[in-house]
């Protein structure tokens, strides 16, 4: 077995190392994965690292000194048969890994060390390490991990994969899936009153309901229950537009408090009774315990607001990240928490119930949440065992705390009837923080244990008071299935229940549920024609000094397309659009780019050279750098943070259907394969179709389409997209059937729509197939940047 060792800053590398060597079926021992719910981490990291003789050793790592390690008996034989050490600043500070380097060398375990920094040794580490091999790599590449398969030890020089392991499932979610990022983890857990700490600022933020909207039978109760006016910390809500950037915040919160509180006046959209709750006033996720366990301590301080400004505030937040607000698409910075923690209203406790048994038989108990609630959008969801918000009463008046283990057994308690005298007390345990990019919610993740008394079954059977109102039912799932249950239903999962669970999945498992993707945003460009000849590549990519753009050259059906020395039009009108787009002026608005490009394709078309063969259109999409403006005319597509839109025709999808129609009933009709592959039976009826389409560019109807044909420039086709500094946007020709954040995934979905489905008549349904000398069925161009 080989063993890691490393500290927690250097996670990410780590993770690298055993994930390439599990890839290669070794045996490898990693903390994260190695060590299982409920388990002494301290005992486990002992008995890899000793045997069951070292019984002062194995009673737990912590109390072990440097000199009993030195004089452990060399007979024992450990699992242990050679050590990586990822050694930088943060490993040569680190008890934990002095401790198992020394034992490694004590029990003469071959130990190779990779240097992930240029951090001299210190004194202690410069003898221990003077002999052992070493590598300099900062970075994790295949031949750091030749370097590690040479060095391994000859028994260990055969693969050995345990039959027990488990055979690779369903491929992890992304972050991007959930729209949701982890602020904060702890390297085991976090521990109430240790690790985590939870106090109350003096700071308050309430939003008072619209004068206008209180009638005289509604005034009482509006007294009662809700703020007489607006409490908006020290400050005030123009001073907070100015602080956040966002210019029209002002006018979305008096917009949003109008129907939030017609909600409240209805008791709609889960709006059925104002409480006073918490928002994040600051944050510091950077404190480490002062022991040797070196474990990240987490602080929170809260302010207190209601339910009502919550809302309101959660309202504004979902139309910004409608928008493409950079806020929500470009993660989370903490030096940005006081300017915007108007946003921050919300802090919820997300647990995960377990039964009391033992893991090998353990279950978990999911929720279904009502259509009711506010974030299930009127569509049950699955969840969690419970989602709490935490409240004013969970504020312990005594410690002048606020109790966040009080707030989750308050949940169980509500939502499914579980009092805290059936839950193991020793079981609580939290996780990590994060955001939902989709509002801006602070989210803490947690589990909890029965006692072995109760069980999940018997759960199921109970009813809280808000049961009815919060949960539809319940789903008791094995708790080895869990992984491979969510991903199978992730469209149906509330985001955040799927974070939290990952958050334990993560942890204890071998497959994670959340794969690792905070790097995937690149600044890329990649152009490629169907054809070996780059000169019939009718696609252009421009990046000049005040715009960029992907040009998609349109040919006629009829045009001449492979006789020697003939220029096709639509490659004609992309070189035509590139030079007009060089000189086109900075200030220009959309409409004004439009028609003179517009009007460079009607002067190509009357001076066109002879070899041109074919109709001179195309479709484009330009980013304005001036205007931060991304505008689109014709059937090029784009991606703006993860969102991707697409501008595929109508008559396309029509052509495409009817194509896959008639090569279906070929092959029905027991037609040859490969006949259609050579003459495409489909593409040939709908030819004179293709020819017809031409009636409608630029045109207003049904069947109307937008295309610069240099004729007539339609601008209520003309679609406009905003963007602000920091997003991430990728324009596209229609080569690709579906767009993402990176070129590798664009290319492999398109090259695996190929593959599955080489007519193009299912999956990915076309006007045209590869022909068989090309490598796809169009052109195709992708640009990726940053809007600066």
């Amino acid at each position: 077995m080989i063993f890691i060792s490393y500290a927690t800053p250097d996670l990410a590398y780590a993770t690298e190392v055993f994930r390439q060597l599990y890839a290669k079926n070794y045996d490898v021992w990693f903390a994260p994965v190695a060590i299982r719910y409920g388990e002494n981490f301290a005992k486990r990291i002992g008995e890899a690292l000793f045997t069951s003789h070292d019984n002062a050793l194995l009673e737990q790592l912590k109390c072990v000194t440097d000199d009993q390690i030195a004089e452990a008996s060399i007979e024992n034989h450990p699992r242990c048969r050679a050590l990586i050490f990822i050694c930088s600043q943060f490993s040569q500070a680190s008890v934990w890994c002095r401790k198992e380097v020394l034992s490694a060398i004590s029990k003469k375990i071959p130990v190779f060390v990779i240097r992930v920094d240029h951090c001299p040794d210190k004194k202690d580490w410069q003898m221990m390490l003077i002999d052992i091999q070493s590598i300099t790599a900062p970075k994790f590449t295949a031949e750091v991990l030749s370097e590690i398969v040479r060095f391994l030890p000859p028994e260990l020089a055969t693969p050995v994969k345990s039959s027990a392991d488990p055979s690779p499932g369903m491929q992890a979610l992304t972050h991007r899936d959930i729209q949701i990022e982890k602020i904060s983890g702890a390297d085991f857990f976090f521990t109430e009153g240790e690790s985590l700490f939870c106090t109350l600022s003096k700071q308050c933020f309430f939003l008072s309901p619209p004068d206008d909207m209180v009638s005289e039978e509604l005034q009482l109760w509006r007294n009662e229950h809700f703020q007489a006016a607006d409490t908006i910390f020290n400050s005030s809500l123009v001073q907070f537009q100015e602080q956040t950037g966002i210019p029209d915040l002002v006018k979305r919160i008096e917009r949003a408090r109008r129907i939030v509180f017609s909600n409240f006046i209805n008791h709609e959209n889960g709006c059925y009774f104002n409480n006073k709750k918490y928002g994040i006033n600051r944050i510091n996720p950077f404190g480490r315990t002062e022991d040797f366990t070196e474990i990240p301590v987490l602080s929170l301080e809260l302010f207190t607001t209601d339910y009502f400004t919550h809302r309101v505030i959660k309202h504004v937040c979902k139309e910004l990240y409608q928008e493409h607000h950079q806020l929500f698409h470009k993660g989370f910075n903490f030096g940005t928490i006081e300017k915007h923690k108007i946003l921050l209203t919300s802090l919820g406790i997300n647990l995960l119930l377990f039964d009391g048994n033992a893991r090998l038989n353990q279950k978990t108990l999911l929720t279904v949440r009502s259509a009711n609630c506010a974030e299930t959008n009127g569509h049950e969801r699955y969840s969690l065992s419970v989602i709490e918000g935490v409240s004013l009463s969970d504020y312990d008046h005594f410690q002048r705390k606020v109790n966040l283990s009080d707030s989750l057994k308050r949940g169980l308690e509500e939502e499914l009837g579980v009092t805290p005298e059936m839950l193991d007390s020793e079981s609580l345990k939290f996780y990590d923080l994060f955001i939902n990019l989709q509002n801006l919610e602070i989210g803490i993740s947690c589990s909890a244990t029965l006692k072995t008394s109760y069980s999940l079954d018997y759960v199921a059977q109970l009813r809280g008071k808000d049961k009815d109102l919060e949960v539809r039912s319940t789903r008791i799932i094995p708790t080895s299935a869990l992984r491979n249950f969510v991903i199978e239903r992730k469209d149906r999962f509330l985001p955040q229940a799927i974070f939290a669970i990952g958050s334990y999945v993560n942890r204890y498992e071998k497959e994670p549920l959340i794969g690792n993707d905070v790097e995937e945003y690149e600044e890329e460009q990649f152009l490629l024609g169907k054809h070996p000849d780059p000169a019939k590549c009718e696609d252009v990519i421009f990046t000049g000094e005040h715009y960029y753009a992907v040009i998609d050259g349109v040919t006629s059906s009829t045009a001449l397309r492979n006789t020697s020395g003939v220029k096709t039009g639509g490659r004609y009108a992309a070189e035509i659009l590139s030079q007009a787009l060089a000189v086109l002026d900075k200030d220009a608005s959309a409409e004004e780019a439009l028609l003179k490009l517009n009007r460079a394709i009607a002067d190509a078309t009357r001076h066109a050279p002879e070899n041109v063969m074919g109709k001179i259109l195309a479709n484009i999409i330009i980013y304005s750098k001036k205007r931060k403006e991304i505008w689109s005319y014709g059937d090029c597509n784009l991606m703006i943070n993860e969102q991707e839109f697409v501008h595929k025709k109508e008559l396309d999808h029509i052509f495409a259907s009817v194509r896959a129609f008639v090569i279906s009933a070929h092959l029905k009709n027991g037609g040859d394969p490969a006949a259609v592959f050579a003459d495409d039976p489909g593409r040939k009826a709908i030819l004179p179709f293709l020819e017809m389409q031409s009636q409608f560019a630029n045109s207003d109807e049904f069947f109307g389409y937008p295309v610069l044909d240099g004729k007539t420039f339609n601008p209520r086709l003309l679609k406009i997209y905003r963007v602000v500094e920091g997003d991430h946007v990728v324009l596209a020709s229609d080569g690709y059937p579906k767009l993402f954040s990176s070129l590798r995934e664009s290319e492999e979905h398109l090259h695996s729509v190929l593959a599955l489905d080489p007519m193009a008549i299912s999956s990915n349904m076309q006007t045209k197939m590869c022909s068989p000398d090309a490598n796809s069925f169009d052109d195709r161009a992708y640009l990726s940047f940053f809007v600066k």
